[in-house]
């Protein structure tokens, strides 16, 4: 079976399902996003394990944790469960466990576990809460934003991928991603830019904020892409998992999406 075959039918299981999860409810959305960081949690300490030696399935899971709770707190935070306090004190304890954790290793190595904690915790967990906020309205769940966000780091992925399969031929980024060309840059961001126009009508919003949104994407997405190749190059790994067929980890799934979040929310206090 060919490769774009596999990541086709892998598409779509995957894509319905994270439609789902966001549309359905506030609780779905959440459980949702709590799996992503458990899994990337333990994608990324698998990926610094083979750098710096392996890391035991029960040290990965440990590792994992500590974001994940911490991402847990936060969406309490959120909801105005839990009051600010207990995230700042759930923060430093987060850090001291960590630095105590990876003192204490099989081989007095303390960069797996700092690396893949504080890595999960900046590229995974502060978007997906930036997303989270994005997506509570007057205090009511609002899966329009997500959604949206989702259509266009999709759109930039298919775009990117078949104009480059099919036109490209002028490198990006040669030194991290052999595979991607200028071609498939231009492709990515011009399908985000329309995909963006469209959403604009279908929410009846600015289309010019959606057009932007969408331009944002094509960079940004792509930049995402580019920062987990290098990840992935500097680890010597060709995916961060094997969840999906054909796509790799969860990671290697949402790396530009958790590169975009950050921008659109920092645009949106100004558009």
């Amino acid at each position: 079976m060919s490769k774009l075959r596999i990541r086709t039918i892998s598409a779509m299981f995957f894509a319905p399902v994270v439609i789902g999860a966001v549309y359905f409810s506030s609780i779905s959305f959440q459980l949702l996003w709590t799996f992503v960081v458990a899994v990337c949690g333990y994608e990324l300490s698998g990926m610094l394990g083979i750098k710096y030696g392996a890391v035991s399935p029960s040290r990965r899971i440990i590792y994992s944790l500590i974001p994940l709770q911490a991402f847990i707190i936060a969406l309490l935070y959120l909801q105005g469960i839990l009051g600010l306090s207990v995230l700042v004190v759930d923060l430093v304890l987060s850090i001291i466990l960590t630095l105590i954790l990876s003192t204490f290793t099989e081989d007095h190595n303390p960069l797996k576990g700092i690396g893949s904690i504080f890595i999960t915790l900046i590229y995974v967990v502060l978007p997906l809460y930036l997303l989270a906020m994005m997506c509570q309205v007057n205090g009511d769940y609002d899966f329009g934003p997500c959604l949206g966000l989702l259509f266009l780091i999709w759109a930039n992925d298919m775009g990117a991928y078949f104009a480059g399969s099919k036109l490209g031929k002028n490198k990006l980024a040669p030194n991290v991603s052999p595979n991607k060309t200028w071609e498939g840059f231009f492709g990515g961001l011009a399908l985000a830019i329309v995909i963006g126009a469209v959403i604009s009508r279908i929410v009846d919003e600015a289309m010019t904020v959606w057009i932007i949104y969408g331009a944002a994407t094509g960079i940004f997405g792509t930049l995402g892409d580019l920062f987990e190749s290098s990840l992935k190059r500097y680890t010597g790994v060709k995916d961060s998992g094997n969840i999906m067929p054909g796509h790799g980890g969860l990671l290697d799934r949402f790396d530009g999406f958790f590169f975009l979040i950050p921008i659109i929310w920092v645009l949106q206090q100004f558009l």
